[in-house]
């Protein structure tokens, strides 16, 4: 968005980043990207409940290891504009192993909801 609006900076996407001053910046526009704990917490909430929920314009490529994981516990998922990210009937899933890792992992902002969702599913892990 910087660049857009006239700064220079060089190295984006490298350890060093130098900034360059300018005078003076120029108006652009820029769509923040959507909160992936956001789409999760709907997401999960419709594991726990059931139903279904299109999120628009979530990232499913944010939250791969997390919707990896609600499908392991059993939750079918789509990752496509044209049908619901999550959909759940009321029943039982199946408890599943989680670790927090760094991004794409599984955040540990999706911790809280991961412990509600497994505090209902069927089995244990040790």
């Amino acid at each position: 968005m910087l660049t857009e609006m006239g700064a220079r900076i060089h190295g984006a996407g490298t350890s060093h980043i130098e900034i360059e001053g300018v005078d003076q910046l120029r108006p652009a526009d820029h769509r923040a990207i959507p909160d992936r704990v956001e789409a999760a917490t709907l997401v999960t909430a419709v594991g726990l409940a059931g139903g279904e929920v299109f999120v628009k314009g979530a990232r499913p490529e944010h939250m791969d290891m997390l919707l990896e994981k609600l499908r392991q516990m059993g939750m079918p998922l789509h990752c496509d504009r044209r049908r619901p990210l999550g959909r759940r009937r009321r029943n039982a899933s199946t408890s599943v192993d989680v670790a927090t890792l760094p991004y794409p992992g599984v955040a540990t902002d999706y911790k809280p909801l991961l412990v509600t969702l497994l505090s209902v599913a069927d089995g244990s892990r040790s």
